[in-house]
């Protein structure tokens, strides 16, 4: 069995050599258009780990695996060494089993060194989440990928049986499964495609389990079979004519049949993509520092931003007193539903579709446009530093950007939830400079606006010039390295003079004193929360004062996703109800049950104060379900 193994390994080789080649490509491509340190664990998971079925990577292990399946026997059949391989003294099964664990095994190993590969690009990024590689992500990503490679493997084992039939019978059962996936958003354990779907349950990264067991129950019964009709078959000397005379009119047949199929397909997709290319048409726009690309449906909107870019561009360069000036590409054509704006070196990606105020957009290109020079004038310096300086990153721009273009109501409520939170949460400077400790108890969105009053306070005590010599500072040569947070700070700060302790206490006297300026009655405290188990829906209850005349669609309820690697983004929930009990108010709240495991989930509950205003939350709790 060894040396069969080993033989039919050799024989598979050029497959293996191809799909390197492949892969050498795609990395040389990707090595000359982009930065290798700009490549993050967490862009690589938003990608593979998302939600759904990642199709492309799913099509494209589907044809390594029936090339690699085809590769078996039908060779054997050709060159008539089939008879040879019946011919030896070991079992019929046992060579076919041979060749097929030789095969499977084989795409395992490429596997293995793909992802190999892509987590050594990964560590070349000191931001890849913040330091840290999620191997357990990454092993669960390879397992799934070998059941499908198994499974498909199966399908094509035994379908080569039938050569081009087989091929043409497997094209029209993808074809059809992605028209009724497409038609019924999902048609379950059907689709081979079901194994490469993820979910969440609760905070768990989960697979289509079921369909995995019916996948692969499926395929061993295509394996007992097709073993069977391979140890009949005989080279093709003996017997081949017959047998292709009797399939001859079923594969002109599914041929011309499959051919009409494919030709409507393509003629479909190509009238959809004309549609969506319509729909999608891209312009440009140039300044001396930006290069704009944005929907022709939104041409007013960049026009009427790009006449006050350059502007806003040297305002901030005066502000840092930068000493380059980049060229920033900035591309407008798709929106984000959790960021504004996303800023990668030098490359800014926002939207315009959402029909925000003139304002709104060119405060969020200026708050990117920070990042550009932040990462510039740092030397990247920041992006080691990534978990002490995120509020400082944030909250510079967020400075900066009021500064440049002021929005006084949106400045005034983000300071007030920040002094708030400040106080009645116990926030310090050294939870700030902790982003995932931060994130872990508080709500990680208060890293701008404290980080915010926290820049204003460095300018208080240092000056305005103190703005860009801490980004200077930070990616000087001969800077000390791996530092802790608290020393880093002090470290970069005096070494233009400035003193850590000294911007630490005019920080806390600002929140403290816009704390004290405001009307305590405009945030409630919330508490008694309860969560009871209805079969199925999960209802969360929470105590609200009566005091507390806050309309019922301002609470939010968010639940925890435990993994930051995947998913980040948490459930959020509106209330169904908001009634008075005895001496308050109760906020409802419905969760699906299958979003909390073992009964213990974490949360914060939160309100507007204002609508559109962001949300002050309360800290992070645990919480358990009663039955």
């Amino acid at each position: 069995m060894i040396a069969l193994i080993a033989k039919e390994l050799r024989q598979l080789m050029p497959i293996a050599y191809l799909w390197i080649a492949l892969l050498a490509l795609s990395i040389g491509i990707e090595l000359f258009t982009t930065r290798i340190d700009e490549q993050s664990y967490e862009l690589f998971c938003d990608a593979l780990c998302a939600p759904g079925i990642e199709y492309s990577q799913a099509i494209f292990l589907l044809i390594l695996c029936l090339v690699t399946a085809y590769s078996l026997y039908p060779r054997e059949v050709d060159e008539r060494t089939i008879d040879f391989l019946h011919a030896l003294p070991i079992k019929k099964s046992t060579v076919f089993y041979g060749k097929f664990i030789a095969a499977f095994g084989l795409v395992c190993l490429l596997l293995i060194f793909g992802y190999a590969v892509l987590n050594l690009l990964l560590a070349f990024n000191p931001e890849s989440m913040s330091g840290k590689k999620y191997f357990a992500i990454d092993g669960s990503l390879f397992l799934r990928d070998c059941v499908f490679a198994f499974v498909v493997m199966a399908h094509g084992v035994f379908l080569s049986r039938f050569r081009t039939v087989g091929l043409v019978v497997y094209a029209l059962y993808l074809m059809l499964i992605r028209w009724l996936e497409t038609l019924f958003d999902g048609i379950g354990w059907i689709s081979v495609f079901e194994i490469f779907k993820i979910d969440y349950a609760g905070t768990a990264f989960s697979f289509s389990v079921n369909a995995m067991i019916g996948h692969v129950a499926v395929a061993l019964v295509l394996l007992v079979w097709a073993c069977k009709l391979w140890s009949s078959a005989q080279g093709k000397a003996e017997g081949a004519s017959k047998n292709e005379r009797a399939h001859k009119v079923l594969k002109v047949v599914a041929s011309v049949f499959g051919f009409l199929f494919m030709a409507m397909v393509v003629v479909g997709q190509v009238i959809q993509n004309a549609q969506v290319a319509q729909e999608r048409a891209t312009e440009d726009l140039r300044t001396d520092h930006y290069r704009f690309t944005f929907l022709t449906a939104d041409k007013a909107r960049a026009e009427e931003l790009q006449a006050t870019a350059e502007e806003h561009y040297q305002q901030l360069r005066v502000l840092l007193n930068a000493t380059e000036e980049p060229v920033i590409y900035v591309d407008m054509t798709s929106e984000n539903d959790h960021a504004a704006g996303l800023a990668q070196w030098k490359t800014i990606k926002m939207g315009l579709s959402r029909g925000e105020s003139p304002e709104r957009y060119a405060r969020v290109l200026s708050h990117e446009t920070a990042h550009v020079f932040q990462s510039v004038e740092s030397n990247r310096a920041f992006g080691t530093y990534f978990d002490s300086t995120r509020f400082f990153i944030e909250g510079m721009a967020n400075y900066t950007s009021f500064e440049i273009v002021p929005q006084a109501d949106t400045r005034r409520q983000n300071r007030d939830i920040a002094a708030v939170s400040w106080k009645r949460q116990d926030i310090r400077f050294e939870d700030m400079a902790n982003s995932t400790a931060f994130s872990n108890e508080f709500n990680a969105e208060l890293v701008y606006s404290l980080g915010e009053i926290w820049t204003e306070a460095l300018v208080d005590v240092c000056g305005k010039e103190a703005l860009g010599e801490v980004l200077r500072s930070a990616g000087r040569d001969g800077a000390p390295k791996a530092l802790s947070a608290i020393v880093f700070w002090r470290d970069t700060l005096q070494y233009f003079s400035c003193e850590m302790e000294l911007v630490n206490a005019a920080w806390r006297n600002k929140l403290a004193a816009r704390y004290d300026e405001l009307d305590q009655s405009q945030f409630p405290v919330l508490d008694n929360m309860s969560a009871v188990d209805n079969g199925g829906v999960i209802t969360v209850s929470v105590s609200v004062p009566l005091t507390s005349e806050l309309p019922r669609n301002r609470y939010t309820l968010r639940m925890a996703k435990e993994s930051k690697t995947v998913a980040s983004v948490d459930a959020v929930f509106k209330p169904v109800d908001l009634v008075a009990e005895g001496d308050s108010q109760v906020v409802k709240f419905e969760v699906p049950a299958a979003l909390i495991d073992n009964g213990r989930f974490r949360y914060q509950v939160g309100y507007q104060i204002e609508s559109g205003s962001r949300i002050y939350f309360q800290p992070w709790r645990s919480g358990s379900v009663f039955q």
